[in-house]
């Protein structure tokens, strides 16, 4: 069963940040929310996470604000969970899908500063996550829909 994209207007894709230090896998996700009509930025490390998300919130120069970020866990080392300890105060943090290694115990500390929709363990499931990033983007554009409803009625 394939799910709708989340923004059928082709004007504004909405933006997702994968971090993936694998770059056969990091090359796929990004094709599969390419499909899905997402705009996708990819990156390998978790320096590169932090600075594209830094960058995207950035008042002036902002790249655009990211939808949804999907990462694996592996990717926060302590330097870059002190970054984002920093970051979680600015407005429009992105929320977070994590992809977690098979019984990862110290996973609950590394996403305290973080809105985390999921986290999915390895192997990971592509169908699985698609759907859930698609089902999360979509009910923020049915909540906006009702409410334009609501006030245009």
């Amino acid at each position: 069963m394939r799910t709708s994209p989340a923004n059928t207007n082709a004007s504004r894709k909405l933006r997702l940040l994968v971090g993936e230090k694998k770059p056969a896998l990091r090359a796929f996700l990004a094709s599969v929310f390419t499909a899905e009509s997402y705009d996708v930025v990819s990156v390998a490390t978790g320096i590169d996470l932090l600075d594209a998300v830094a960058v995207s919130l950035h008042p002036e120069f902002g790249s655009g604000a990211f939808a949804l970020v999907i990462s694996e866990t592996s990717l926060l080392r302590e330097a870059e969970l002190q970054s984002f300890n920093r970051l979680a105060d600015w407005t429009g943090l992105p929320p977070f899908i994590f992809i977690a290694s098979h019984g990862d115990k110290a996973l609950r500390e590394k996403l305290e500063p973080f809105e985390t929709v999921a986290v999915l363990e390895q192997p990971l499931d592509i169908a699985n996550l698609r759907d859930r990033v698609n089902r999360f983007l979509q009910r923020p554009l049915r909540d906006d829909r009702s409410l334009q409803s609501a006030t245009h009625s």
